[in-house]
């Protein structure tokens, strides 16, 4: 007998409540250091039944169960004590007996138990019914048949489920050494499908829901027939268990009448019914089952989703990519997890789509679902690194880390995209996961025109390790300089010391010129800058256009300007409007056809034909779009305005001036005054000023033209706009005040922060930065720390541009912000400020989590160059991986030679640690 250390306690419990343990307790006190409860041996075990058996008739019924369970607990060595009791005049003790008798089994205690089927008190035979079912008794199923006929409900209902029990345990397989047949009760189980079947029809509803339960676990034919009718029994617990019993019994004859189930107008009788046909896999079921997703009732819903999930069918993959937009995020949740295991490549397109769901429980399942099953699929993945929404973006790296090798060749390919973020991105996750068969895509692509790419390839070999190692060594045989510099750090990084003499090199060639930048001296040398005019104009890669424009700006040279001009035009535009009007942009003739298509009938011909005028920037243009002006329609005169505006012709000065004062129609003297602007001639400030009693459309474009042009004679007529009731007009006038940059507007915009309208607000933030008086130092401090990210942002950089040392504390202070939009404002800020602590700042933050704030620190001390050396040199040794990493990288980047030998060590360290390095990764 083995008593557990917890029953045994509960047992003292038991005995010290109801007061029957005293003997115990005195044995115990006379030398409580012999023994205790705990090391009782046999003969104290049998000196406890006696109270226990007395505590089974207690009026507690939380007594009277404690004393079950205990004795229940000792087996065998119960039984005796307990039949003794059964003809006990306390009903309680008689029916607690009877539980106790059938939790322990066997022969003996069935035979005591059969008996109290008899009893007079019903309670009691109830719960030698349960009994029996507990034992597991065939012997008892003669007696339990003839129980069903019982007057007592409750007898009806417990022999009903026992009967259901004993066939779920299957044939006994002990000997029936019964004396006599007394008892024997052995039936054959359609005798007991017949009876329950008859209890189908019992007045009792609790007799009914027993008999459906028990036939469920019998089966047959007969019992599916009755389980069928009762599925439109009255009362809702009958209808729930017929229907989980058909579903147990997994006859196909079923499936229709399950499916009427599901229009059942109890909900837990729906949920069963769906379950049931889910164990069908009928096409039928399937097919019920998507109806089912439209259910008003969540629970209902979510039922059907889970079943569609385990029957895998393709067919409910459209139906639950609809259900991805239930209002109830557990409904999403369990649909995407169901199109885990059902979708295909649609379905993984939809899901990727679901990483944008408010509910960020469904989103974690979204990213563990596509974990799991992206390999099936990874290029709608890899396409997610595109997506407008960032959280989207960053999710889909995430996943192709988790997906792991099967993510490895469309990385690869994604390496080559032209997208910036999907490129890096794919960098990162092939360093994440470490295949070797990335090493060469890898290296291939230091070479990418964009830096983020570039430097994103060079860490994933540094994630990659030792392996990487000989192809890096071959690669710098034949590299371009700025390769060989990627290919340098990752060497340093991984702990090569093939790295050394290149670095030295790297050093030594600072000074040298690229190719490039040769064939850029020569323009800047007035040297065939006309065929490198040619070639840079018809160039497509817009980063080449956006190169060559920066180097002729560098030059200074007034000739330079068209060339800078042509270099920045966006030719697209122009080209669609010269399709509009049937115009080939190669026609010699371009420009004369397109003047000839101002007189055309169709107005949007003439307004096509202004806009690719316009576009060109012909000054030849200039008098036939002042004629539109005077002469046509309100859409072409505006048009025409805003052309004349892009074509920049101080000609159209005195036109524009005029149609501003005069024009009847709003949309033309908006144009109008910002073509004004644009041109930025003096003799428009006196027409823009009058402009601003106009309405408030006019009154806007008004001010922001006089921003533009920045005459000093503007800041007490747009002061007083800053009390306009127009927000728009308000917030255009501060824009203006900060771009003309007087002092005297300092108070008025300081005022304008507290406006009711957030936009207003922001430009005056922008106003008080872009003006730099100190005396707003304080003002944009309090500005930085409070209101919405766009607000604190503006404030943040407005502080940047000011360069005042009291504006450092509040900088560093956003650098912990979580907000990381907030944190690149501030390093953007600090950027402009010549400060020994912000060079500082900046160096810590490349040790920010999020990899846009650490580029943005990184670019600017780049930028920084030597400045930034010794900060970068001491945070070699930093404990934060990205910092370390990110210094050697930059140190590398801006060449200076005192950079060498630190280097040098910090690579002599990592090839120290590289046997840990290596351990780690296996």
């Amino acid at each position: 007998m083995n008593l557990s250390v917890p029953k045994i306690v509960l047992l003292l419990f038991t005995l010290t409540m109801i007061g029957v343990a005293s003997g115990i307790s005195e044995g115990n006190n006379e030398n409580p250091n012999e023994t205790t409860i705990l090391d009782m041996n046999e003969s104290e075990t049998q000196q406890a039944v006696e109270p226990l058996i007395q505590a089974l008739g207690n009026d507690n019924i939380d007594s009277r169960e404690e004393a079950r369970f205990a004795l229940e607990e000792m087996g065998e060595e119960a039984v005796d004590p307990l039949i003794e009791v059964i003809d006990s005049e306390n009903p309680e003790i008689r029916c607690e007996t009877a539980l106790a008798l059938g939790n322990i089994g066997g022969q003996k205690a069935e035979k005591a138990i059969i008996k109290l089927l008899q009893d007079e008190d019903p309670k009691v035979r109830s719960s030698a019914a349960l009994a029996l079912g507990n034992a597991r008794s065939q012997r008892a199923e003669k007696k339990l048949i003839q129980a069903l006929s019982d007057e007592d409900e409750g007898v009806r209902s417990n022999s009903a489920w026992a009967l259901g029990e004993i066939e779920k345990a299957g044939s006994s397989s002990e000997e029936d050494d019964w004396e006599g047949t007394l008892f024997s009760g052995g039936v054959e189980n359609e005798k007991i499908v017949e009876a329950l079947c008859l209890s189908l029809e019992d007045n009792n509803s609790e007799v009914r829901s027993s008999a459906a339960e028990a036939l469920g676990k019998l089966g047959g034919k007969k019992a599916e027939e009755s389980l069928i009718q009762a599925l439109s029994d009255e009362d809702r617990k009958v209808r729930r268990n017929a229907v989980e019993a058909l579903g147990k019994i997994g006859s196909k004859k079923a499936t229709d009448p399950l499916i009427k189930a599901l229009n059942d107008e109890d909900r837990e009788t729906r949920k069963k019914a769906i379950v049931a046909l889910g164990e069908l896999r009928e096409e039928k079921a399937t097919e019920a089952l998507i109806q089912a997703l439209s259910d008003e009732d969540k629970e209902v819903r979510c039922t059907a989703i889970v079943e569609l999930g385990e029957i895998g069918d393709q067919r409910a993959e459209k139906a639950l990519i609809n259900a991805l937009s239930d209002g109830d995020p557990e409904v999403r949740s369990l649909v995407v997890e169901a199109l885990g295991k059902v979708g295909e490549e649609e379905a993984i397109g939809a899901l990727v789509q679901q990483l944008k769901d408010p509910d960020k429980k469904v989103r974690n399942m979204t990213v563990k679902t596509l974990v799991e099953t992206g390999d099936r699929n990874t290029k709608p993945i890899v396409q997610a690194l595109k997506d407008k929404n960032n959280d989207v973006k960053r999710y889909a790296g995430d996943i192709l880390v988790g997906i792991g090798k099967p993510a490895v060749e469309p990385l690869i390919e994604a390496l080559s995209d032209n997208d910036a973020y999907t490129s890096s991105t794919a960098a990162w996750a092939l360093g994440k996961i470490g295949d070797e068969r990335a090493i060469e895509p890898l290296i291939q692509n230091l070479s990418a025109e964009n830096e983020e790419t570039r430097l994103s390839c060079a860490r994933a070999l540094v994630e990659i390790g030792e392996p990487a190692v000989p192809d890096l060594r071959k690669s710098l045989e034949n590299q371009n300089k700025t390769v060989r510099k990627y290919i340098v750090f990752s060497l340093i990084e991984i702990g090569d010391e093939r790295a050394v003499p290149e670095l030295a090199e790297l050093f030594k060639e600072k000074t040298e010129k690229t190719d490039t930048s040769t064939e850029f001296e020569e323009i800047k040398n007035n040297e065939k800058r006309d065929q490198l005019l040619l070639k840079a104009v018809k160039e497509k890669d817009a980063n080449f256009r956006n190169e060559v424009s920066k180097t002729f700006e560098e030059t200074g040279k007034q000739e330079t300007t068209p060339l800078i001009n042509a270099l920045e035009a966006d030719p697209q535009n122009i080209k669609k409007y010269e399709e509009i009007c049937g115009i080939d942009p190669k026609d010699e003739k371009a420009q004369e056809k397109l003047l000839n298509a101002l007189k055309n009938k169709d107005s949007y011909m003439r307004v096509s034909s202004i806009f690719a005028l316009g576009g060109i920037g012909d000054k030849n243009s200039v008098d036939p779009l002042i004629e539109v002006l005077v002469k046509d329609l309100n859409e072409t005169k505006a048009s025409a305005a805003f052309s004349l505006g892009e074509i920049e012709s101080e000609k159209a000065v005195e036109s524009l001036s005029s149609a501003l004062k005069t024009d009847k129609y709003d949309n033309v003297k908006e144009c109008c005054a910002i073509s004004l602007g644009k041109i930025g001639d003096q003799r428009a400030v006196e027409p823009l000023i009058m402009a601003l009693n106009d309405n408030n459309s006019v009154k806007s474009c008004a001010a922001l033209a006089l921003g533009e042009i920045g005459n000093p004679r503007a800041v007490e007529p747009l002061i007083q706009m800053l009390s306009n009731g127009d927000p728009e007009v308000r917030r255009s006038a501060a824009l203006a005040l900060g771009a003309i940059g007087d002092q005297k507007a300092v108070k008025s915009l300081t005022v304008a922060l507290q406006d009711g309208n957030e936009n207003v607000r922001i430009a005056s933030v922008w106003a008080l930065g872009n003006i730099g008086d100190a005396t707003a130092v304080d003002v944009l401090n309090g500005a930085a720390a409070d209101g919405n990210e766009t607000f604190r942002c503006t404030a943040l950089e407005a502080l940047g541009k000011m360069n005042n040392p009291k504006a450092i504390g509040t900088l560093k202070k956003a650098l912990k912000d979580d907000n990381s939009r907030i944190r690149v404002s501030a390093i953007t800020a600090l950027g402009k400020m010549k400060d020994e602590k912000a060079t500082e700042t900046l160096v810590r933050a490349l040790g920010d989590n999020n990899k846009e704030v650490r580029d943005c620190a990184s670019k600017i001390l780049v930028d920084r160059k030597e400045e930034a050396v010794e900060p970068l040199i001491r945070d070699l040794s930093n404990e934060n991986k990205n910092i370390r990493e990110s210094s050697a990288f930059l140190l590398i980047e801006i060449g200076d030679e005192r950079a060498i030998e630190p280097l040098t060590n910090y690579l002599k360290a990592n090839t120290r640690a590289q046997p840990e390095i290596q351990e780690n990764k296996t």
